[in-house]
């Protein structure tokens, strides 16, 4: 018998496991959902103006479908620098996009990650930033947050962590999965300390919609040279399924992201929605003011169960039971989707990230069935 064939993989992927809430054999399980509390989209899904403007999109099938998109997408680009005017001038060289937020962190890990090369962030937050950098061989270094504090970021301690070995310091603001937002003053600290340092802070806004612009650290961008933030359409526009993202970057990093990425990285469908979606932030104010008076009524109904600290208008936190507990297990036997703790280092199987649904009675009163049981 012919021997099976082994491709040349590169060697540090042999032992290489990626760590994501993004689990086949969890989404594959046969569950009676009665509450589905996992993934960050938008509980209120989009505004109801990109159904009629994407109706409209694709009655032109030929423009539609048949040519390609429309690279480098300076419509788009464009769109998002006006979007910013009222807090900052950002050009449209300092603008790119790509199939989601997620895409462009992993094309500026292409930019930036030898194998070896070591990065720093802090733990719990978005774990595939670490599994991208294992990926290509990098090292993640880990900063522990304290459960017994909330989470709470010490900035002295983390910027005493930032040395000039590091090449990528990353930080997400809003912190998934506990759904807090750090200080613009904490960033700027953060970031000066990196320049000093030569290291590049990316600033991963994914759920950065659900907090006031002022807030975004994209109001240090012209200040700070080696700040790069993400921004997503997938959370608080409601445009998941489409995969558009898009960043801030300076040169001459973002002539070396030009270099590696994927000319057609998003579908010109997406790219036109995307624009559309800018034009509607009337939808993204209401998201928030609901999602703030759920979020509210949810944690304040819990007893035995305990949430992290979280701002109140970002749709994600973090829910905690008494160590030993499988948190997720109960829910999910409960009909209720939420993301494992398991999922996040630093976190473990005691807790939960939820994301806020449409209402609250169904899951407060589940809530509250697990709680007499606890």
């Amino acid at each position: 018998m012919e021997e099976r064939f082994f491709p040349k993989i590169r060697s540090f992927l042999n032992e290489f496991k990626r760590q994501s809430y993004l689990n086949e054999d969890k989404e594959s399980v046969n569950l009676d959902v009665i509450v589905d509390c996992s993934l960050g989209v938008n509980p209120f899904g989009c505004s109801s103006s990109i159904s009629d403007f994407s109706n409209d999109f694709l009655k032109n099938s030929a423009k539609a479908f048949s040519f390609y998109p429309a690279y480098p997408y300076f419509s788009l680009r464009q769109a998002i620098s006006r979007y910013w005017k009222e807090i900052i001038d950002v050009d449209v060289p300092e603008i790119r996009v790509g199939a989601g937020s997620m895409a462009i962190l992993e094309m500026l890990c292409k930019c930036m990650i030898d194998p070896g090369s070591k990065t720093l962030g802090f733990v719990p937050q978005f774990p595939d930033f670490s599994a991208c950098v294992m990926s290509f061989g990098g090292i993640f270094n880990m900063f522990p947050l304290n459960a017994a504090n909330g989470f709470e970021l010490d900035v002295k301690a983390f910027c005493a962590e930032i040395d000039s070995e590091k090449k990528i310091v990353y930080i997400d603001n809003p912190n998934n999965p506990t759904g807090q937002v750090f200080p613009l003053e904490a960033i700027a600290r953060i970031a000066t300390r990196c320049r000093e340092c030569g290291v590049l802070l990316i600033v991963d806004e994914a759920y950065g919609d659900y907090i006031e612009k002022s807030a975004s650290a994209v109001s240090l961008f012209s200040e700070h040279e080696n700040l790069c933030i993400l921004r997503s359409f997938s959370k608080g526009f409601g445009l998941a399924s489409l995969r558009v993202g898009y960043a801030f970057i300076h040169e001459p990093l973002a002539g070396c992201f030009d270099r590696v990425s994927y000319q057609f990285n998003v579908s010109a469908h997406g790219a036109v929605l995307a624009e559309q979606a800018l034009l509607d932030e009337a939808f993204m104010l209401r998201s928030r003011k609901a999602v703030a008076r759920i979020k509210r009524e949810l944690i304040s109904s819990l007893t035995r169960l305990q949430a992290a600290p979280t701002h109140p208008e970002v749709p994600i936190f973090t829910i905690l039971a008494e160590n030993g507990v499988s948190l997720f297990e109960i829910l999910r036997n409960h009909g209720v989707l939420s993301e494992a703790g398991e999922d996040y280092t630093n976190l473990g199987k005691h807790a939960v990230r939820m994301r806020v649904p449409k209402e609250s009675e169904p899951l407060i009163t589940i809530l509250r069935e697990i709680e007499q049981k606890l």
